[in-house]
């Protein structure tokens, strides 16, 4: 049996502003925000589509922390999430 080392995952919105950002504690604090308020993002359920979404209050200030850090995300990552494409 071979495994598919092809194989994509999805991630949502929070999930991407997280790991972008190096972990749900280091964007709570860029934000002033507790990393349960973060954390919640990532496991919010309430519709499968909204799954891990960002509130929109919130999108604007990730936004401008990413442009002032570097950091690779853009207004779609906040949105939809990212697939996330296996490394070799």
């Amino acid at each position: 049996m071979s495994m598919n080392t092809d194989a994509k995952q999805h991630l949502n919105p929070a999930q991407v502003a997280m790991q972008e950002f190096g972990g749900c504690r280091k964007l709570a604090d860029l934000l002033g925000l507790s990393p349960s308020t973060v954390s919640r993002w990532a496991r919010s359920r309430a519709k499968k589509r909204m799954e891990g979404a960002i509130p929109a209050w919130v999108q604007p200030k990730i936004l401008e922390l990413a442009k002032d850090y570097g950091v690779n995300l853009t207004a779609e990552d906040l949105i939809y999430g990212r697939t996330q494409h296996p490394t070799a």
